[in-house]
């Protein structure tokens, strides 16, 4: 199961480990990679040695001896090739560490625990026909157990009357040990006997929102909110999506939106060039008026009073001098 989850950790997991052993800050060591096992060249901690693979699944060899007990990460940085990476202890060629695409990228990412004065070789080898230049590094780290943890049930699941009942579900996972869970109450006071990743809420008054305590056997920690709302049947719609104006001519679009208990507010956006929503100030009715000026994607937020949401989108196009609307083009066919 430990080698197991070498091959499984995600690209967030990586990209953090990266920014430890990034080349910035680290210095280069003069190293000639041997070619052989029995050629191998001594890997030094905390520097960077740099590897040129100039044909496929070329190999190179390194040892390693930790001056310490502990747990030391390996990995390959650099230009865009796939590097594969395996650890033998001394004398033994029979089951590595071993992993592929773990680290950015698709370089190799290998964290373990290593001995006191014992004897490692690393072999770090490209797949396939992959060509080009990478360090390779160890570096003694703090073990990280990759411990996460979420709720796996979407918003809609987590909808209640008030007075009604609902089963919670965290899902947990970790590269090895135990996971225990402690659920809270909305006030932050532990549940006693609510030590499972399942707990059933009773007599909800929503909005309430519970908390599951996630930890590990090394003293990792995860708060895992759910936040239960309450069935208010919440419904939007555009009257129109899609919009053809004239340039610098008045818009307006408008939502609507009905619930069964309480009052709705509204937060109208626009999306930007990067591709994420801004909120448009003073914009908190069901409609919203403008001057078109340019194509533009816009959604209105509606939100009723127990936490439940709904998102509507729009999009006015500006129509030029040779731009027509859909309905002409069918109106050409037509004729």
């Amino acid at each position: 199961m430990k080698r197991l989850w070498h091959g499984l950790m995600t690209m967030a997991v990586c990209l953090g480990m990266f920014a430890v052993l990034g080349t910035t800050g680290i210095a280069m060591a003069d190293v000639t990679p041997g070619t052989s096992r029995e050629e191998a060249t001594a890997l030094p901690a905390g520097e960077l040695v740099e590897v040129t693979f100039t044909n496929g699944n070329e190999a190179y060899w390194f040892t390693f001896t930790p001056a310490e007990t502990g747990w030391y990460t390996f990995s390959s940085q650099g230009d865009d090739i796939d590097t594969r990476g395996w650890i033998y202890e001394k004398d033994s060629e029979e089951d590595p560490y071993y992993n592929d695409d773990a680290g950015e990228g698709c370089h190799f990412w290998i964290q373990e625990e290593l001995t006191e004065g014992q004897l490692y070789y690393l072999l770090v080898q490209t797949y396939d026909d992959d060509t080009g230049t990478c360090s390779i590094s160890v570096e003694k780290t703090e073990y990280d157990n990759k411990l996460f943890a979420e709720c796996d049930m979407s918003s809609n699941s987590l909808r209640v009357e008030a007075g009604g009942s609902l089963t919670l579900h965290v899902l947990a996972e970790c590269r090895q040990g135990n996971i225990a869970y402690q659920w809270l109450d909305p006030e932050g006071n532990e549940i006693p006997g609510e030590t499972d990743n399942e707990y059933m809420a009773e007599n909800v008054t929503p909005p309430e929102t519970y908390t599951c305590v996630v930890t590990d056997d090394y003293g990792n920690v995860v708060h895992v909110p759910v936040t239960i709302t309450l069935e208010n049947s919440l419904s939007a719609y555009a009257e129109q999506e899609e919009v053809d104006a004239a340039e610098n001519s008045e818009v307006t679009l408008k939502v609507n939106a009905q619930c069964d208990l309480g009052t709705l507010s509204y937060e109208w956006q626009f999306c930007n060039d990067d591709d994420e929503y801004e909120t448009i100030a003073g914009e908190t009715k069901a409609t919203y008026t403008f001057t078109a000026s340019k194509d533009q994607e816009y959604r209105v937020i509606v939100r009723d009073e127990y936490g439940n949401d709904a998102r509507v989108y729009f999009y006015v196009e500006i129509l030029g001098d040779l731009k027509l609307r859909k309905a002409d083009y069918i109106d050409e066919a037509v004729a």
